[in-house]
């Protein structure tokens, strides 16, 4: 199986662990993806991604890291090419802690992100 793995910047040791595993049987790639801004969630971005995935050759799945940008582009690319997806939210994507300023939740672009 050929593996597509969007994420926003470096990936943690305990990914990468798993990507090494599963690299082992399956074609893993990572693919990161280009910074948004709070105008363009998607557009160009969107298509900086495609372009690059489209030119690594045919995928069977992505695998979005994070519920906001990595993973909405990873989403959305894969209903556009009808491949399957999965997203992976471990951070704070459904958290607002406002006592400690963490959390997506706490803004309405981090709420509508993940929405």
């Amino acid at each position: 199986m050929r593996i597509a793995v969007v994420t926003a910047g470096a990936v943690t040791p305990a990914w990468h662990a798993l990507f090494e595993r599963l690299s082992r049987i399956h074609s893993v790639r990572t693919f990161t993806c280009p910074p948004a801004s709070a105008a363009d969630i998607v557009g160009s971005s969107e298509r900086a991604l495609r372009r690059e995935i489209v030119a690594h050759g045919h995928v069977d799945l992505l695998h979005g890291l994070g519920g906001e940008h990595a993973g909405r582009l990873a989403a959305r690319l894969a209903r556009r090419v009808s491949v399957p997806s999965i997203v992976t939210c471990d951070g704070g994507e459904f958290v607002s802690l406002s006592a400690i300023k963490y959390g997506s939740q706490r803004t309405w672009l981090g709420r509508r992100a993940v929405g």
